[in-house]
Formats: structure tokens, sequence, C-alpha cells
């Protein structure tokens, strides 16, 4: 009976994040290159609200991708126990980027896209990356 309690408490607390691979495109009159980066994905409850935090390092070009089915209004993010300095890009339906938040480690302080906007997908990336991405850049998911 333990046995079986322990796999029921092993198959709940499974995360079901994955990898994927997305391309920040610069808007068309940019000269930029388009930056790849390799997100971990985000769904659940859980898997969002654990986000980044407790890491110590994130290479350049990884993050990680909160995604929201359906798209929802009133989308913040925090640093809380993160220790790495992030930018946030938040994407509407379109995959359009229509915020962008540069955030302090350790800070307790909401950084959200404008209440009245649907957003579909946050990506978190380290702010070397992030101070590079553009208003108007969009999103695309290989």
């Amino acid at each position: 009976m333990r046995i079986f309690l322990l796999f029921l408490s092993l198959l709940a607390t499974t995360t079901h994040a994955q990898t994927l691979t997305v391309v920040i495109h610069p808007p068309s009159h940019s000269t930029t290159a388009p930056i790849t980066i390799h997100a971990t994905t985000a769904d659940t409850s859980a898997e969002k609200q654990r986000g980044l935090s407790h890491r110590q390092q994130l290479a350049p070009h990884q993050g990680m991708l909160f995604r929201f089915s359906p798209a929802e209004k009133n989308v913040c993010m925090w640093m809380k126990d993160t220790e790495i300095a992030l930018t946030a890009l938040f994407s509407g339906e379109n995959n359009n980027i229509l915020a962008i938040r540069h955030m302090t480690p350790q800070s307790e302080t909401l950084h959200c896209a404008e209440k009245s906007r649907s957003i579909k997908y946050v990506l978190e990336i380290t702010q070397k990356i992030g101070i590079k991405i553009q208003n108007g850049s969009r999103l695309t998911f290989l």
C-alpha cells in the first residue's frame, strides 16, 4: 500500500514541462538578426509559480515560456527567490510582443503588461539578451 501511495504522490508532482525553440524576430524596420531561445515551458499553476526561482544561472539563449490558454488579462511576473536578472516579453495571441519588462533579482515588485492587453505568452530570458529586444518584435515557435 505504501508503494502505491508513493507512486501516486510522484505521479501528482510530475511536471509536463517541455523545451521549445522560440525565435524572436525583430520589427521589419530593424536591421538586427532574429534571436533563438531554447525555452522550458510552464503550463501548470505549479510550474508558473516556480518559474525560474532558485536558479543560480541561465545560459544566454535559454529561458522559460509561460503559456496561458486561453489568453489572460492582468498578467504579472515577479522575481521573488530568483537570482538572475531577467527580461519578461509579454505577447498576445498574434505572437507580437506587447510589453517588455526588465526585472531585478530578488524583487517582489510586480512586472505587468498593460491590464487591457490579453496575454498568451510570457517569455523570460536573461537581461543580456533582453536589452536587445525591441517593441514590435514577434515570436515564432519551432
